[in-house]
């Protein structure tokens, strides 16, 4: 054993992430040597960089698409790109393990190769891709029965799963038919080195009780609006403040 992981990363750049910069530092506890093949991005741009011990590769990112075709060619783009670096990596030296982080679940098809030769594979089952369709787009079709069909040959081509929430788990037993046993629930939590308590600011609450706190990505699926429609039911309509 070489104890050598390659991590396959499209959707952000290293160390963007947070949930894969915790995975890739809990390998590197264990002590793995970890290569992190991903795409670029702001502040992000060397191709070939070590990052704590850490080997990233880095493609360089295609344009965002917009509407389905626009994603399908996005994916095709980065899938392409991100094929000649596992290549690239495969021919310096052997791969044991690959962790396979979504989306797109056909990354999985990137480590078909690795795992021929010994490589075990694990699907970290994070985005669900058929709902994001669906949330984003408001329909199903054949492009929805593609992303289905992609995400049962990714379950079941995994030598373990791993996922972030039960309802996760439930799609990945049920509608996936992943052996109870290869499935792991393996949830985010914040790292206390760079999340903990400070001195409070209570300015911020502009002399109210409560303060509401968005954290995270603001896209079509997250379903913000509403968010900002049950405030102004709330404000407007119930008349609380």
């Amino acid at each position: 054993m070489t104890r050598h992981v390659l991590v396959l990363l499209e959707a952000l750049p290293y160390p963007t992430d947070p949930r894969v910069r915790g995975q890739v530092a809990a390998l590197r506890e264990a002590g793995f040597d970890v290569t992190v093949a991903c795409p670029t991005g702001v502040r992000n741009g060397e191709r070939d960089v070590v990052i704590d011990g850490v080997r990233v590769r880095r493609f360089k990112a295609p344009r965002a698409g917009r509407g389905a075709l626009g994603y399908l060619l996005e994916y095709g783009v980065a899938f392409l790109r991100l094929w000649r670096i596992v290549r690239a990596v495969r021919r310096e030296r052997p791969v044991d393990l690959v962790l396979v982080c979504t989306p797109p679940d056909l990354l999985v098809a990137l480590a078909r190769p690795l795992a021929r030769r010994g490589a075990a594979v694990i699907f970290d089952y994070r985005e669900i891709s058929p709902e994001l369709f669906e949330a984003k787009f408001g329909r199903r079709g054949l492009a929805h029965s593609a992303l289905l069909r992609a995400e049962r040959y990714a379950l079941r081509h995994a030598d373990a799963v791993t996922t972030v929430s039960r309802s996760c788990a439930e799609l990945a037993l049920g509608r996936g038919g992943v052996d109870p046993a290869r499935l792991f629930l393996v949830g985010n939590g914040p790292d206390p080195a760079r999340v903990h308590r400070v001195t409070p600011w209570p300015e911020l609450r502009r002399g109210r009780r409560h303060l509401v706190l968005w954290l995270g990505m603001m896209s079509t699926q997250e379903g913000l609006h509403r968010l900002v429609e049950a405030a102004e039911h709330v404000v407007h309509g119930r008349g609380r403040d």
